[in-house]
């Protein structure tokens, strides 16, 4: 956003000095003269305001856009949350919000450093787009949490069948600075209407059952799960989907809020 106030002023500028140009050249010149200047001045100007079009719709979009994933930002998505909920309950249709958090991702720097870790985030999010519909949406919330809309549920049984399908889908092998990681994930799941009816309770409903999922993962998870570099598979913690509506999901953790 400041880099778009930013490129604002210097337009303004760009735009009062053009104009100030013109009043002198009126002023200077005779009528043909300043008719002809005034023609140029008019495709400058032209040529200024379609460049500044297309260079405001470049920073709106990067704005709108993860750096790191290229995903839509936590405030993007907010608003297609709010979308999907004005359309849902006019249509009386069911969604469900997806918190994904990569299990035991520090280890991913440790081994394979920061270039690494944020390889292993950025094909996360192709994966996670890939694995649903168009009509879905998937979002980088920062570090290694991701959060994926499924916005119409009438032509699905259950969301956790998804989020098993999101799950195989992350465990399948990346290969990473000479290493195979399969990363496993813990998922956390809200219903709209069903556990609320607004986005920041779905997600505070959402992210307190991903940490029960993986504080689950974590009492069961393996002593002898460890990372390796040498071309061998990378292991992580044991995998869990927990819904809003599972027991203790709400003592997991505490409400944190989705609009960042």
């Amino acid at each position: 956003m400041a880099m778009l106030n930013l490129q604002a002023e210097v337009l303004r500028a760009h735009f009062s000095q053009l104009r100030t140009r013109l009043v002198e050249l009126q002023l200077a010149l005779s009528k043909d003269e300043a008719d002809q200047q005034l023609a140029l001045a008019a495709s400058r100007a032209d040529a200024i305001a379609e460049a500044a079009r297309v260079k405001f719709d470049d920073l709106a979009r990067q704005a709108q856009r993860d750096t790191l994933t290229g995903l839509p930002t936590s405030d993007l998505m907010r608003e297609r949350i709010l979308a999907t909920i004005a359309r849902a309950g006019r249509r009386e249709l069911r969604f469900a919000m997806l918190v994904i958090d990569i299990d035991r991702f520090h280890e991913v720097n440790d081994v394979f450093g920061r270039a690494g870790g944020d390889e292993v985030l950025r094909e996360t999010g192709r994966r996670l787009e890939r694995a649903v519909r168009d009509t879905d949406g998937v979002s980088h919330l920062g570090a290694d949490q991701f959060l994926v809309l499924l916005a119409d549920l009438s032509a699905l049984a259950d969301p956790r069948v998804v989020a098993t399908k999101l799950q195989d889908r992350l465990h399948e092998p990346m290969v990473i600075g000479g290493g195979a990681v399969h990363v496993r994930a813990s998922i956390g799941v809200s219903h709209y209407p069903t556990d609320a009816h607004d986005p920041q309770t779905l997600f505070a409903l959402a992210d307190a059952a991903v940490h029960a999922a993986k504080r689950e993962g974590a009492i069961d998870a393996s002593d002898s799960a460890r990372w390796e570099q040498q071309n061998r598979p990378v292991q992580v913690s044991s995998t869990r989907v927990w819904t809003a509506s599972s027991p203790r999901a709400m003592e997991a953790s505490p409400v944190r809020r989705f609009h960042r």
